[in-house]
């Protein structure tokens, strides 16, 4: 599901012929994939589960590469890459990212909506077993009290 409005295209984003919003990776966003799928060579994955493993890595290299733009002040670039991760493997946290960035942006009213949009998939979010190994390293609780903060939850 696409979290934004529709007026609202991140770089890198486009139409394709049906009018569905479809993207490419830049070829420093597919460097950044390319390097976490490699720290994750020799693993073995249940066939069952192997898909959903693989957009979670996708995902978590286009989340590191969002972190690596936000901290060389490219913050479209970053949305744009935590968009992607978000389409790619949708779990709430990438829609707290998006807003952050947003909000760093200047774009406090659509930060808003994607805080909201934020808190409204986590309070339903049931996390599976590969999502859980993806958001170990998160703090979820803290993100929900900021977006809280932010639109006044």
């Amino acid at each position: 599901m696409w979290p934004f409005r529709k007026k609202v295209n991140p770089l890198g984003f486009r139409r394709d012929e049906s009018g569905a919003l479809a993207f490419d990776l830049t070829p420093e966003e597919q460097r950044e994939v390319d390097q976490t799928m490699k720290a994750f060579e020799g693993y073995v994955v249940n066939p069952q589960y192997a898909e959903e493993v693989r957009c979670s890595i996708i995902a978590r290299g286009l989340s590191n590469y969002a972190v690596s733009c936000v901290l060389g002040d490219q913050m479209e670039e970053a949305f744009a890459a935590v968009t992607k991760a978000y389409s790619i493997f949708p779990v709430p946290i990438y829609l707290y990212d998006g807003a952050c960035f947003l909000e760093k942006m200047g774009r406090a009213r659509e930060a808003a909506d994607l805080y909201r949009k934020f808190l409204a998939s986590e309070s339903a979010f049931e996390a599976t077993p590969i999502q859980k190994a993806l958001l170990q390293d998160r703090d979820i609780f803290e993100a929900v009290k900021d977006a809280r903060r932010k639109v006044q939850w």
